[in-house]
């Protein structure tokens, strides 16, 4: 009986005696912390590089902490070790993902490095692992149009289809969204690529037929008038002229209807026909929408008039919003008007008074007009003219992209646009 008292007596005091154990060694890596920190703190104090980062590591080394590894983020900066700050900043991150801190560091020293590219790339990581700043946001609100230029050209069209079309040495080819090159420069003309993937060219030996977007040979007109007298590829229907009158053909070069005077190219079902002096709607196998008969019908870049269901046709020397029917929108007349742009917004521009200025697509004004000139909205964003230069203007009508550009273009869906600048075509690109 004896030995069963002994044996818990003498195991309550190892327990006891390994508490106190842990009590003083908790105490003692408590005081040799503040002791590596204190002396971290002097040493930095008296510029003592070396032997401050000594002793700030071991101070992390017994109770690393986010607060510990910011100071020793800023003791570095304050040393004029940059990259060094920036690395242990880095590895902060991987420590404490969903902390601020550490983004906000970064992306303050990248801002004002100029480096807008790392901000975008901060912004997003720290986004997708939940860290939340107010800090991180308004520097973001300051670089959100933000942009680099690149590539050079002698002459660009418009982006259509998820190309444009870029002219080097006298030659066309394309590039896509990105900037990248698809096509090479070997055609005398480059037309926009169309819904079906096609795009018509004219060759350096006269021939004009339409390419796919690797620059294969696809299609190839019954005659070859030029690119310029080829349409839109939609559907399978294409607009071709130039020989006795303009006519809607299929892809097996077959005539859907009788030619006409003129003919504007296929979008969204729609084009319009000229006979007899008049334009008429017509849809895409040439068969009359409405017998109304416009003056004049306004074309985009590509050639057609319309898109997001509105296209702007004149009676009386004023130009007239109108829906897919060929009926007025709206009774507002404008001196001048440019179509909305293919997969772009919900603005178009409108002249008037002498100026330009945006309304909505039931011709109401959402921006008053003031300017010199304007392009349709594309993406959030509009070209507009003011001072004889251009720049861009968001939904609010705020300039953000500074008007410096003698000539502009519309933006795609990957935040690029060709702008010219001192003579010279060059592709903008948005960071974001």
């Amino acid at each position: 009986m004896k030995y069963r008292v002994v044996a818990p007596i003498v195991l309550v005091a190892l327990l006891g005696f390994a508490a106190h154990e842990r009590a003083g060694a908790n105490i003692r890596a408590e005081r040799d912390y503040d002791t590596y920190l204190a002396q971290a703190r002097a040493y930095a104090a008296d510029d003592i590089i070396v032997d401050a980062a000594a002793q700030y590591g071991k101070a992390l080394k017994i109770a690393p902490s986010l607060a510990l590894r910011m100071e020793i983020v800023y003791f570095y900066e304050t040393a004029g070790r940059a990259t060094v700050a920036d690395k242990w900043c880095e590895d902060t991150i991987d420590e404490y993902p969903g902390e601020a801190e550490p983004y906000e560091y970064l992306m303050k020293t990248r801002y004002d490095a100029g480096d807008v590219a790392t901000c975008f790339e901060l912004y997003a990581a720290m986004t997708r692992r939940g860290a939340v700043s107010e800090l991180c946001d308004g520097i973001m609100a300051k670089i959100e149009y933000a942009y680099y230029t690149t590539g050079s050209y002698d002459d660009v069209a418009t982006f259509s289809g998820g190309y444009c079309a870029v002219m080097t040495k006298g030659k066309w080819g394309y590039i896509d969204e990105t900037g990248a090159r698809r096509i090479e420069s070997v055609f005398a003309v480059a037309g926009p690529f169309g819904t079906d993937g096609r795009a018509a060219v004219t060759d350096t030996a006269g021939g004009t037929y339409y390419i796919d977007a690797e620059g294969n040979k696809r299609i190839a007109p019954p005659v070859s008038p030029g690119a310029d007298s080829l349409g839109l590829l939609e559907d399978g229907v294409y607009t071709l002229g130039g020989f006795g009158g303009w006519g809607l053909y299929d892809s097996n070069n077959t005539l859907l209807s009788g030619l006409h005077e003129g003919l504007t190219g296929i979008s969204g079902g729609r084009a319009a026909v000229l006979s007899d002096g008049l334009w008429f709607l017509v849809d895409s196998g040439g068969v009359l929408v409405s017998g109304d008969g416009y003056d004049a019908v306004k074309c985009d870049d590509s050639g057609a008039i319309y898109s997001g269901g509105r296209f702007f046709a004149m009676s009386d020397g004023m130009y007239y919003m109108m829906d897919g029917d060929g009926r007025r929108v709206s009774d507002a007349g404008y001196e001048d008007c440019k179509p909305f742009v293919p997969g772009g917004g919900k603005l178009a521009a409108v002249k008037s008074g002498g100026k330009w200025g945006f309304v909505d697509d039931a011709g109401a004004y959402v921006i008053e007009p003031v300017y010199e000139d304007a392009r349709g909205f594309s993406n959030g964003l509009a070209a507009v003219r003011r001072g004889g230069a251009w720049g861009y203007i968001d939904v609010y009508g705020d300039m953000v992209i500074e008007n410096i550009f003698s000539d502009v273009r519309d933006f795609n869906g990957r935040g690029s646009v060709p702008v010219q600048l001192d003579g010279v075509w060059r592709l903008l690109k948005l960071y974001r």
